[in-house]
């Protein structure tokens, strides 16, 4: 800085007024949010995490008799899709074959290091 010769610092001197001052400034903001930081991981450390309750209620237009159940159908049941629906076009549907098995039979396939399922198929 100054001293008592009166010498002057030539830190920056170089680099236009301008730059100087969006520089402070961008120093200052970096100061803030890291300081906002801090005092953040200071507090959940005293005092743990925040508890967030927070709720969501959608209400359909009264004039719909059907709006909530038509649009519950349309995600979640599989029944009331049509073939066109993505996640039907996009399944592999494969049908597993039940068959009745001796209570022996589960034992002999573990034994032998396969799945019972595998020894009925056999």
């Amino acid at each position: 800085g100054y001293g008592k010769g009166g010498k002057k610092s030539k830190f920056l001197e170089a680099y236009p007024m301008l730059f100087k001052f969006f520089l402070f400034w961008w120093c200052v903001v970096v100061f803030v949010l890291m300081g906002f930081y801090i005092l953040d991981q200071l507090m959940f450390k005293k005092f743990g995490s925040a508890r967030v309750n927070f709720s969501f209620e959608h209400r359909f237009k009264s004039g719909s008799t059907d709006g909530r159940e038509a649009f519950w159908e349309q995600l979640a049941d599989p029944t009331k899709w049509s073939p066109e629906h993505p996640v039907l076009q996009s399944a592999d549907i494969r049908m597993v074959r039940c068959t009745k098995e001796a209570p022996g039979d589960k034992d002999k396939a573990a034994t032998n290091g396969e799945s019972a399922t595998q020894a009925s198929d056999a």
